[in-house]
């Protein structure tokens, strides 16, 4: 038969690979931005339709609000189920070929109590290391909250970069964990040190005499009203145009550093 077929819509493919990059994003401390550029790097890397990307939380504490709702999950995923990782591997099921695809991303995000088909528990770092290599994916981006067993989960990066607040009353009550993550990278950890929210009124000699990181890459200031803009409309900030015009620049920098 002479038959002619035509795709109406292009199918989205996802895979596991053996060959994967994991990228580790953490925080020196509370409210630094390390989800928000977390995010805007996956959006980067998701543009490349040869890439297959994973958002993955590892762990999150009391104080840190949920990505899952201000990216507005529930609203992306009306209709369609939202698997909850964490859920799964509690259960010690498989997850390898799971997926919850949205903006060519897979979200392994943590999902709120309320939300959750069962009370959420607190994951060992074996299991979280576990899911960390049997999730669906060959870039996984893993935002990363301190928590127990930390250096283990560090250990199964190839490359981490971490985010840090110039505000000095920030810096004086995180020094410690700056201290930590100088040590492994003594210790061979690549780390790709980053300034977010760099604004005219840091103090550049006093802030670089803090810190004594030699090189990092400086990520502008976003005014609060394009965060909140972002939120209302369930949208990732940097795919506001206004954002990505400001940090395209600095998360290419970023990416260009990863092993990718």
């Amino acid at each position: 038969m002479n038959r002619i077929f035509v795709r109406e819509q292009e199918e989205e493919e996802y895979r596991t690979v053996k060959s994967r990059c994991k990228i580790g994003v953490m925080g020196m401390g509370n409210g630094v931005g390390t989800s928000f550029l977390a995010t805007a790097m996956a959006k980067e890397l998701a543009k490349e339709r040869k890439r297959y990307v994973t958002y993955l939380e590892i762990n999150r504490n009391e104080n840190k609000t949920f990505l899952y709702d201000s990216l507005g999950m529930d609203k992306r995923f009306a209709g369609r189920t939202f698997v909850d990782f964490y859920d799964e591997t509690t259960k010690g099921k498989s997850i390898a070929g799971m997926v919850n695809l949205d903006e060519r991303i897979n979200w392994a995000l943590c999902v709120p109590d309320q939300k959750a088909a069962i009370p959420k528990k607190s994951l060992e770092p074996i299991e979280l290391c576990r899911m960390i290599n049997n999730i669906t994916g060959d870039h996984i981006l893993c935002d990363i909250t301190w928590c127990n067993g930390l250096e283990q989960i560090l250990k199964e990066m190839d490359v981490l970069i971490f985010v840090m607040d110039p505000m000095p009353s920030k810096l004086i009550k995180e020094y410690e964990n700056l201290c930590f993550m100088k040590r492994c990278q003594l210790s061979g950890q690549k780390i790709i040190w980053v300034v977010n929210k760099y604004n005219g009124g840091v103090n550049k000699r006093e802030f670089y005499d803090f810190v004594r990181v030699k090189q990092f890459i400086k990520v502008p200031f976003i005014l609060p009203e394009e965060m909140y803009l972002a939120e209302y409309n369930c949208r990732i900030p940097y795919s506001l145009k206004s954002v990505n015009a400001v940090l395209n620049q600095p998360i290419r920098q970023i990416l260009d550093r990863c092993p990718i």
